[in-house]
This record gives structure tokens, sequence and C-alpha cells, in this order.
């Protein structure tokens, strides 16, 4: 046991080393030529494991199953617990129960933890975009004090009756620019457009500058009426005071622009949707980017609206039900081939379990392919090569017996 725990902890922090590595030659210098604070390069770096295991601990996990049985096999060991009347089942029952645990671990790392890991590390990297915008040309200035990354937004609120769109949202900076709310009604018909060159996520709501509000009539046809803002809660406040001591002449016309400012920060108000969950719309993300239970509330708008994306979100929903069992299979592959090869020689029983493992990549990656792309339907396209692995150990098991 103590063997094979070291094995795998050399082999796991093996593997992580190089990712991390990787990782760090491609990021290292956005991060010293943005001056990105010490902390964040750190939590970017605790996020980058979570999401990383999944792919490289059933290689360490294969690995140091070969290794271990096989160094047992290689000193004769096993050879004498099966002289004894041991079962192969029965000399492997402990590494049968690790991999069941290391399959628990991928269902949480794959359906939940992995993916909010990611979303992390996407902050982090707005941050970086948002101080590499900062430090352009003096032209770029007002694009720097409002985009805050750019990363475009498309959302609907069913529930409150809008239809968003962003040219520019930062989650970290709380601020958007060229956003653009489509309010509806309850036959879907627009009844209003807000239009903000930026916009500042405070006090609960979006506060918006430098826009247009227009106004359509019954059945959202035509436009009919259409005014531009600048600062409406400054012109509220400075209408306010100036209303009371106004000429007589210029009273109503106060008093509309008034309305109108007032009118403007109303709709402003009803925009109560935070920046995490307008970056949060399902349907922008990768499939890869999405928890199960996000997949799985993603799934009946994809089928309500026959999207193109429908089998690369059932492929992956699939697939994150049916992977995690891969560290138990590979007990069962590794068990019998560890302990029958070469005596002397153990590497020929990892050889044969590394080219079988690579069959199952190679399907894996072939049938995946094929899912997302509505070739093959999602449920075969995910399950396919596990089952494969498990007719590859089933016949190894029934030779080695």
């Amino acid at each position: 046991m103590r063997e094979w725990l070291q094995t795998l902890g050399l082999s796991l922090g093996a593997l992580l080393g190089l990712v991390l590595l990787a990782n760090l030659g491609d990021n290292l210098p956005d991060f010293i030529a943005v001056k990105l604070p010490p902390f964040q390069v750190l939590w970017y770096y605790l996020n980058v494991i979570p999401v990383s295991v999944p792919a490289v601990l059933p290689v360490s996990f294969l690995l140091s199953l070969l290794l271990s049985l096989g160094r047992l096999h290689k000193n004769s060991e096993i050879t004498a617990m099966r002289a004894a009347g041991m079962s192969l089942f029965r000399i492997t029952r402990f590494l049968w129960a690790a991999g069941a645990l290391l399959s628990l671990l991928m269902a949480g790392l794959m359906t939940s933890w992995a993916p909010l890991a990611r979303e992390q590390m996407t902050l982090v990297e707005e941050e970086i975009l948002a101080r590499r915008t900062q430090a352009a040309s003096p032209e770029a200035k007002v694009s720097s004090d409002i985009g805050y990354g750019y990363r475009a937004v498309v959302y609907a609120d069913a529930v409150g009756g809008q239809f968003w769109f962003a040219d520019g949202l930062s989650v970290v900076g709380g601020k958007a620019c060229g956003l653009t709310v489509h309010f509806l009604d309850q036959n879907s018909k627009e009844t209003a457009r807000l239009y903000a060159a930026t916009a500042e996520w405070r006090l609960g709501h979006w506060s918006v500058r430098d826009g247009r509000l227009m106004k359509f009539t019954e059945g959202g046809n035509s436009v009919w009426f259409s005014r531009t803002f600048t600062q409406p809660s400054a012109e509220a406040d400075r209408l306010r005071a100036y209303l009371p001591t106004a000429p007589a002449r210029e009273k109503q016309a106060t008093a509309d622009q008034l309305a109108f400012q007032e009118e403007v920060l109303a709709l402003s108000a009803r925009l109560t949707l935070p920046p995490e969950k307008l970056r949060s719309d399902l349907g922008t993300k990768r499939a890869s980017d999405l928890t199960l239970g996000q997949i799985n509330e993603l799934l009946p708008r994809l089928e309500a609206n026959a999207s193109a994306k429908l089998s690369r979100y059932r492929t992956r929903y699939h697939s994150l039900l049916a992977t995690p069992f891969l560290c138990l299979i590979l007990v069962g592959l590794a068990g019998p081939l560890a302990v029958t090869g070469v005596r002397v020689n153990p590497m020929i029983g990892v050889g044969k379990a590394l080219a079988w493992f690579c069959a199952y990549f190679l399907l894996n990656g072939l049938i995946t392919s094929m899912g997302e792309n509505g070739a093959v339907p999602p449920l075969l396209a995910a399950w396919l090569p596990i089952v494969f692995l498990v007719a590859v150990t089933s016949w190894l098991w029934r030779r080695a017996r």
C-alpha cells in the first residue's frame, strides 16, 4: 500500500508539474507584463490543479498500478500468494477500493469542481485583459475605462422579460460597454429599448450613461419615441433643483426633461442582473466548462430551440457520467497484465497496458468527435469507449485465471 501510494503521488505530481510548467511558460510573461499581484497568480494556479487533475489522474493511476504490481510480481510475492490459494481479485482488493474512491473523486472534479475552477481562472484572465487595456495608448483610454476585458455577452432573461447584448463586460470591474437591453411584454413584443455606451454595476443594479431610450408602439412594430441621455442621475438631480425656480415659460419643458430622466432611471433600476449572472449564460460557454447540473439545466433550452449545439452538450453530459468509471476499470486492466508478463521484466506488462489505454484514448477522441457532430448518438459516443475497455479487461481476466 505504501509503495503504491508513493508511486501514485510521484507520477501524479510529475504530470501535474509538467502541466503547471507549460502553463507558466505560456502565461508568466503576461502576469509580469501587467504586474498582476502575487496572490492572484497563486489563486490562478491553485485553480489550474483541479482543472488538470481529471486529465492526468487516470494515466498516473495506471502507471502506479503497473509499477507496483509489477514489482511485486518480479519479487515472486504475487506468485507466492497465488500458490497459497489467493485469487487475483483478493490480491488486488485494496486497489479495487482505491479505484472506486478515485472514480468518485473524478466524478466530483469533472461534474462540479473543475468547471467552477475554470470560471475562477477566467476571472483572472479578465483581470489581465483589463490591466493590459488600461496600459494601452492614450487613444484607447476611453475603451480602457469601460472595457475591463471586453467579454461579449448575449443573455435572455425570460423571467424579467429582457434580452441583453453587451460588446464588453467585466465581472471583475463591474462595468459594461455597448450595452443594449430590449424590454419585452408578455407576448414577447418589444416595448422599449435602452442603449448605453457605458454601464456600471452599483447598489444592486446597472447605472447607465451616454445612451438612448427608444419606445415602441403596441406590437413592437415601430418606434414612436427616441431620445438621448448622458448622465441621467446627475441630470435628474439638477432638474429637480432647477424646476421650482424655473421661469414660467421653461417649467413645462423642464418638467418633461425631468420625467424623461426619471424614466431612464426607472428602467435602469430594472437592470438587476449582476455581472456574474450575465457572464454565466450557459449557452455562451463551452460544454467542457459547464458542470453536470448546468448542462442538465441548459439541455431543455437547446431542445426547445432545436439548437445545432444540442449534440455537443448531450455528448458532454453522458461523458461526465461515463468517464469517472475509468479509474475503476484501470484496476482490472492493470492487474492481469502486471502479473502475467515476463517475471524479470515488468515493463512488458506496462507496455501492453499502455497500448490498450492508448487504443481507448484514440477511440474516445474519435467517437466523441462524431457524437458532438451528430454522426452517432451522444449516449453511444460517451459509453462505447468505456464498454470497449470493460470488454478488454474481462478478456484479460479470463486469460489470467
